[in-house]
């Protein structure tokens, strides 16, 4: 009877260490699970103010529809984003094994060789205005580089955004091109013109919404589909090196994508 009460009473014991165990894992994952929501939050966001909202913001502006409240956007919004994607990428770092990886590591060192020209320039009397260009040019890089490290590519909100902005930036840039080019500047409609943004700030805009919604489509239909809107879009937008870089990615998407990889390799070598 002894026996019976005794293996009774371990089990029990054993039942409630249990639910002690399970009770104290749900406040550490309940956190985790809100760092992680916040995370692709942020990071998403910040994606869609750099790039579409910069190129909706410039359109607004260049069309004279409202003022420049955010000067010429992209500093401001770079500055702004900087600080909360850096936390996010630190706490990558801390709790994911091996996130830091080689990229990182040559990223950072190219960042520190271009960080140490502008300072060395900046020394032997370099142009004020060009140091602070390249030093917003860093900040830049760095966005670019953990927004596209960390981005949720399974995030269905981001994806319908993504696709829906690149096709609205489609259609303003084929209805408000003149004699075959889209420059908003020309119009002169803008209240504060020197903060419009140059063609080639629409570009790598427009380039950048590309590269991230051709990711999603799975589709060979609807990706021809895709670079037949893109293509003469960015081709009328007049920035050559964006012109370029996305002639030079299709090619790149459609290899990855294919099953028989070294015949299309081949049919592309040959055109």
């Amino acid at each position: 009877m002894n026996a019976i009460n005794f293996k009774r009473a371990h089990k029990h014991f054993g039942e409630c260490t249990e639910d002690r165990i399970v009770q104290s894992k749900k406040p550490h994952e309940n956190s985790v699970s809100v760092i992680n929501k916040g995370k692709i939050a942020t990071i998403n966001f910040a994606f869609l103010l750099l790039f579409p909202g910069f190129f909706f913001y410039q359109t607004l502006l260049g069309l004279g529809l409202i003022s420049a409240f955010l000067g010429g956007y992209f500093s401001i919004i770079s500055l702004t984003i900087i600080f909360p994607i850096i936390f996010f990428y630190y706490i990558e770092i801390k709790f994911v094994k091996d996130y830091f990886s080689k990229n990182d590591l040559y990223f950072f060192i190219f960042l520190a060789y271009f960080f140490l020209v502008i300072i060395i320039n900046f020394s032997f009397g370099a142009n004020t205005e060009i140091v602070k260009t390249h030093l917003l040019s860093v900040i830049y890089l760095i966005n670019i580089f953990i927004i596209f490290k960390i981005i949720d590519l399974n995030d269905k909100i981001l994806k319908i955004i993504s696709i829906t902005s690149l096709m609205i930036m489609s259609v303003i840039i084929f209805y408000f091109s003149t004699d075959g080019a889209f420059n908003l500047a020309l119009l002169e409609e803008s209240k504060n013109q020197v903060s419009v943004a140059t063609y080639q700030g629409f570009a790598r805009s427009y380039l950048l919404t590309f590269v991230l919604t051709i990711i999603f489509i799975r589709s060979i239909t609807t990706r021809v589909l895709i670079y037949c809107i893109a293509v003469p879009a960015l081709f009328l937008n007049s920035a050559r090196s964006e012109f370029v870089a996305m002639l030079f990615l299709i090619p790149i998407i459609e290899i990855y994508y294919s099953k028989n990889k070294i015949n299309l390799i081949i049919i592309i070598l040959v055109i």
